[in-house]
């Protein structure tokens, strides 16, 4: 493997990318461009103060502000669905950040965190704090409506958060993995738009995950425990059984 760096594209970030299409954020700012290295459009900007926006010039008070896209995902009618800091919207087709309405409060979505299912509808959980273990939902948007609608909620103690939903490419079903403590450490699936769930496994930090990659045979996923050693586990497909791949520090 060739690992190339190309100048030009300091500070961006390739949020979407297609045969012909790139879609890169910096920043508040979305650019659009036919192929890495060629000439970027910007296409779209999403609101903020000025301020911040200043001040986010500085990556260490980028992240500290956390003013970045944290999700994009183009639709098939031209917009594009985006979570921005504790902000979701669509940017149109003619450059405008439209903020959604239905949000029973301000969250953020973790990185990679959002997925289009087959149903034509975009799936998304709330990632806040919840140190009093409060409801928790994961939400509904259909492209084209200006609002969310909740699609599932988590009772009062049953988790802290959510950290994805991921779109199972083999079996066409939806991942949800939760935290953080032993018993909120749970991966999920649901077949049907989160009407129901059913449990793949939890119940300890070695089911605390906040990615997931899929095979025809296995899900692998790396743990984000906090009390014991990290780990890459195969979960297969068949059997259930998983297997720890390697260790991770940190």
């Amino acid at each position: 493997m060739r690992i190339e760096i190309i100048p030009s594209l300091k500070g961006y970030v390739v949020e979407w990318s297609e045969h012909g299409r790139y879609l890169l954020s910096r920043r508040n700012e979305i650019f659009e461009c036919q192929e890495i290295g060629g000439e970027l459009k910007r296409i779209g900007k999403i609101a903020a103060p000025g301020w911040k926006e200043m001040a986010s010039r500085s990556r260490l008070a980028q992240r500290l502000f956390r003013f970045m896209v944290s999700n994009l995902l183009p639709l098939p009618n031209g917009e594009i669905f985006i979570t921005f800091d504790k902000s979701v919207g669509v940017l149109t087709e003619d450059g405008e950040y439209r903020e959604l309405k239905g949000l029973e409060r301000p969250c953020r979505v973790l990185r990679s965190a959002a997925a289009l299912a087959d149903d034509g509808n975009i799936y998304f959980g709330e990632y806040l704090d919840n140190a009093e273990r409060g409801e928790m939902r994961i939400y509904r948007f259909t492209p084209g409506s200006d609002e969310l609608e909740t699609a599932y909620k988590f009772g009062n103690g049953e988790i802290r958060h959510i950290h994805g939903i991921y779109l199972d490419p083999f079996d066409r079903s939806l991942v949800c993995l939760t935290g953080d403590a032993d018993p909120e450490c749970r991966m999920l699936r649901s077949r049907d738009g989160f009407n129901s769930l059913e449990q793949i496994g939890g119940g300890d930090e070695s089911w605390r995950a906040v990615s997931a990659l899929f095979t025809p045979d296995a899900i692998y996923y790396g743990t984000d425990a906090e009390y014991r050693e990290n780990e890459i586990i195969r979960l297969d497909r068949e059997s259930g059984q998983r297997k720890v791949l390697g260790k991770v520090s940190g």
